[in-house]
């Protein structure tokens, strides 16, 4: 009898399935969804059976290894849902299964580099043979991964000496499974008898005995005990050989603890408005329905989303179903779960790519058992195993960092939520006080169904919001300053640039006096965008990146914030050999630098990626400043995201110019969401607050409906021009980018592949192909090519997406294009 076959999707950049043959001994227990362990060429993967099948491959097929416990077995409705995620999205189905697993899990196998032989002294140049010296010694003790001999040795050219030793037959590599996430257990202690009558001769391990009756407790981790007292492991088990206490090994979960603050408190006795009460009544009929519906909750900042969440989630739980929060930043989990867990307790976990790996597969393993029915996370968090799935949660829906932009699949994760909600008819929440153009119009059309909260919880009111005209503000300074020029010497006038306008200046003091909290927001980080010689005006770019290179006060030195690369800053222009040097534009550190000159007595936090790398961070940070331990939050977005602190009744803009001025069809709505968002912190509760915001475009029309509250006229007008320009949500968008570090090759691609595009889509627009805005990033060149479907001819973009997929498995059969990266992103939030 022939062995059944299976078709098995593997983690790798490849769109075909793989035919495997099922040994006897896993017949009886293979099923679609099983995750199983696979040779591939000499390397052990692991993958997930899609399907059954009867077609034979004409070549000899290979066995599966193993299969993996069942209880990491993908559903139907995980595997449904990958396979619209790898259709959509254009994305292999086996990066598109991955993303269900738990992290570690899909891990491939290792390469165990090894000596074979001693004689390597005529293998390697003389130059090299310091770092071959090097390499042989560490690997005569034991054999190690290429990774280990890269920390170990310094050296980053491993792969290549490795290679070349290979061949030469000094070194050997072998394959092994790679170190996959498990259970942690740690050693447990109790006592077996309760009587303090108990006769123990010996004195130590009466006195061990004694504190264990004072901790009255059940058990108590080894390890806790031992580091509270002044006992040893060899005294314990002594008293465990006489079966006085017991040793014993315990599951121990891996999971950071979150204390509850005032604010989470203070929730609890929140009673909901009539606007709340509503949008909640609407969620519970669509839960009791278990029908799936999409809403969009509309509520100005302030105005108790999360309150309707939270009611919402408490029925959910109620009619025993299970409910996944998404948040758009790692920032906000901490806040979030707080207000969560002061609600639902235990049944509350988070998940981010901040926690450790055996963090995650905990929170993984334990939410697929049903321990938790309330997951809360970024973006990766729709995707956890959550049983009887009936709620979920989209808070700021039109957050650009719910797109997946760095890796593939390059998934939305607010639309793989619907998609997850109607396999299981689900219901799905939407809340945002911007809305997203496309889905604020979804709602219009009757696609979603719209709920309103007009007005600010708790009767607090909305910001009043003054605009600074900078441009003016810089005039006024410079004429003050030129009457100064000759006291105050060439050089500091030309340095006396100020990001604090006076008017912002006089807000923040008064605010200072009264002791009451201030958030500022910069969204650039670094000290300056760049420095430019005063003799020449040449500006320092990295040579990776076509960008400028920014200049970071705290280490002084300049950093790509594209591909990291960082050197000294220059003390002469390499091209004119001038000295002298000046900043340009500011970053969060320059502000900073300013805000401590004009407030010396000021407690200032700095919040941005540079200050959040370390784990926790980010919550260090909100802790703070929400005990009232910094009187000033400056940061760069992450401030403007969801952030509720009674206390802040100021906040400032110092540039909102940065997102206005992308050559990006979005940028004006980008702008009007951040400075909404940011606007939003101000004022509420009881303490008024208002809203500072310094532009050099004083007049633009997004800045105008950002003082007004204004969303609907927003959307009116940015609609009105979308309809011009034939942008969403009147067309689906696909961006085709080609990259490679050969720039005449992606050129030639790209012009083949648009070529090829427009045949294929003769009815369809195709701009392009043209070199990307950012036109080279981390040594690889960038062109561009992309298709607009119009709606009224392809409603949900299904040709355009089609073809480009046709396109691109034909030009990757080309020998010139497969040195070149072909990505495809469909529903792109930026085109740079």
């Amino acid at each position: 009898m022939t062995s059944p076959l299976v078709n098995v999707a593997l983690p790798l950049p490849l769109t075909q399935l793989f035919t495997y043959t099922v040994p006897n001994f896993l017949k009886d227990i293979i099923q679609q969804g099983s995750v199983v362990t696979v040779p591939f060429g000499k390397k052990i993967l692991t993958g997930v059976v899609i399907e059954f099948t009867q077609a034979r491959p004409s070549v000899t097929l290979k066995s599966i290894i193993d299969i993996l416990p069942s209880s990491i077995q993908l559903s139907d409705e995980q595997l449904n849902t990958a396979r619209w995620i790898s259709e959509y999205y254009n994305a292999p189905i086996g990066e598109a299964t991955k993303l269900f697993l738990p992290v570690g899990i899909s891990n491939i196998s290792e390469s165990l580099i090894s000596l074979a032989t001693s004689n390597f002294s005529t293998v390697l140049p003389q130059q090299s043979k310091d770092e071959l010296s090097r390499i042989i010694t560490i690997l005569s003790k034991e054999p190690l991964t290429i990774r280990q001999i890269q920390k170990a040795t310094g050296i980053q050219s491993v792969h290549a000496i490795v290679n070349k030793l290979v061949k030469e037959g000094v070194l050997t590599i072998e394959e092994r499974p790679a170190t996959r996430p498990s259970i942690k257990k740690e050693l447990f202690l109790r006592r077996v008898h309760n009587s303090s009558d108990l006769t123990i001769k010996h004195k130590r391990q009466k006195e061990i005995f004694e504190t264990l009756l004072q901790l009255n407790v059940d058990e108590i981790s080894v390890k806790e005990f031992l580091k509270s007292t002044s006992f040893s492991l060899s005294s314990l088990k002594s008293l465990a050989s006489k079966g006085i206490v017991e040793l014993y090994y315990k599951e121990v979960e891996r999971k950071h603890h979150f204390e509850p603050d005032d604010q989470a408190l203070r929730s609890l006795s929140l009673q909901l408005n009539a606007s709340q009460q509503q949008a909640v009544d609407s969620v519970v009929r669509s839960l009791t329905l278990s029908s799936h519906n999409t809403f969009l909750l509309h509520g100005v900042t302030g105005s108790g989303k999360t309150q309707v969440y939270i009611e919402s989630i408490r029925k959910a739980l109620e009619l025993g179903k299970s409910c996944i929060v998404l948040v758009p930043e790692i920032s906000l989990t901490p806040q979030t779960v707080r207000r969560f867990q002061a609600h639902f307790g235990e049944s509350v976990i988070w998940m981010h790519s901040k926690l450790s790996t055996g963090e995650r597969y905990d929170a993984w393993r334990l939410t697929k058992e049903g321990k938790y029915r309330i997951v809360i996370g970024p973006r990766s968090a729709v995707f956890a195993p959550v049983k009887n799935l009936g709620l979920i949660v989209v808070d700021e829906e039109h957050e650009a960092s719910y797109k997946q932009f760095d890796a593939i699949p390059r998934y939305h994760a607010r639309d793989v939520a619907i998609v997850r909600g109607m396999v299981n008819n689900a219901t799905v929440l939407l809340g945002s006080a911007t809305p997203s153009i496309e889905s604020y119009a979804n709602s219009v059309e009757g696609k979603y169904t719209l709920l309103t909260l007009p007005e600010r919880a708790d009767n607090a009111q909305l910001p009043p919001i003054e605009i600074v005209d900078m441009v003016e503000e810089r005039k006024r300074r410079y004429n003050q300053m030129k009457l100064r020029a000759k006291e105050i010497g060439k050089k500091a006038f030309e340095n006396a640039a100020k990001s604090i306008s006076l008017f912002l200046e006089t807000k923040i003091r008064d605010r200072l006096e009264k002791k009451e909290g201030i958030i500022l927001l910069q969204n650039r980080r670094g000290f300056a965008p760049f420095i430019e010689c005063d003799s020449c005006g040449h500006v320092e770019q990295c040579e990776r990146c076509n960008v400028t290179l920014t200049y970071h006060a705290t280490k002084k030195h300049l950093r790509c914030h594209y591909c990291g690369k960082v050197k000294p800053a220059p003390t002469t222009c390499p091209q004119c050999n001038g000295f002298e040097f000046s900043m340009r534009g500011f970053g969060t550190q320059r502000v900073e630098e300013e805000l401590t000159t004009l407030f010396p007595s000021a407690r200032i936090l700095r919040m941005d990626l540079d200050t959040t790398s370390r784990k926790h961070s980010h919550e260090k940070i909100l802790q703070q400043f929400g005990n009232g331990d910094a009187d000033i939050l400056l940061g760069t977005q992450m401030v403007a995201k969801g952030l509720d602190f009674p206390r802040v009744t100021l906040v400032g803009v110092i540039s909102a110019d940065t997102q206005m001025m992308l050559p990006d069809f979005r940028s004006a709505e980008r702008t009007f969401q951040l400075l909404t968002q940011v606007a939003g912190r101000a004022g509420r509760s009881l303490l008024k607050g208002e809203v500072v915001i310094q532009t050099s475009q004083p007049s633009h029309y997004a800045l105008k409906h950002v003082q007004d509250h204004d969303y609907v006229g927003f959307y009116t007008e940015e609609l009105t021009f979308r309809k011009q320009i034939g942008y969403p949500p009147f067309s689906r968008i696909v961006v085709v980018e080609l990259k490679g570090r050969n720039e005449k090759n992606v050129e030639l691609i790209a012009q083949q592949f648009g070529a090829s595009l427009s045949k294929h889509l003769p009815s369809t627009e195709v701009l392009g192909p043209s070199p990307a805005v950012l036109s080279k990033i981390k040594n690889e060149y960038r062109w561009h090519i992309l298709v607009k479907a119009d709606k009224a001819k392809d409603k949900n973009g299904t040709r355009a997406r089609s073809a480009v997929a046709r396109v691109a498995e034909e030009m990757q059969k080309e020998s010139v294009s497969k040195k070149v990266k072909i990505i495809v992103d469909v529903d792109p939030v930026g085109i740079l």
